[in-house]
């Protein structure tokens, strides 16, 4: 009887557990964006928003933060008063727009 309740054991405990996983991989990300900042690798959120609303009219419907070969950027979708969506794309580390795209 015992070998037969290790493996029910194992099963439950892994199905407690993998579904955190994930929440340690988004945590890990999180605290990697949040070293960089302290590093000043990159601009606070808060800044970047700031930059946006002072150049853009609309509301902001989307933020991603995207890192490749130690290039951080911001892309950022704005919803337009006209219903059209601008994609901006900002340099992290100074807060220069890059491009903007028109949908």
């Amino acid at each position: 009887m015992k070998t037969q309740f290790f493996p029910m054991l194992l099963v439950a405990s892994l199905s407690i557990l993998l579904p955190n996983t994930e929440v340690f991989a988004k945590k890990s990300e999180q605290e990697m964006v949040r070293d960089a900042v302290r590093r000043g690798e990159i601009l606070p959120l808060k800044q970047i928003l700031e930059l946006v609303n002072a150049e853009f009219d609309g509301d902001i419907i989307e933020i991603e933060l995207d890192e490749d070969d130690d290039e951080w950027v911001y892309e950022i979708k704005v919803l337009t008063p006209q219903n059209r969506i601008l994609e901006i794309e900002i340099d992290a580390r100074k807060g220069r727009i890059l491009d903007v795209d028109h949908k």
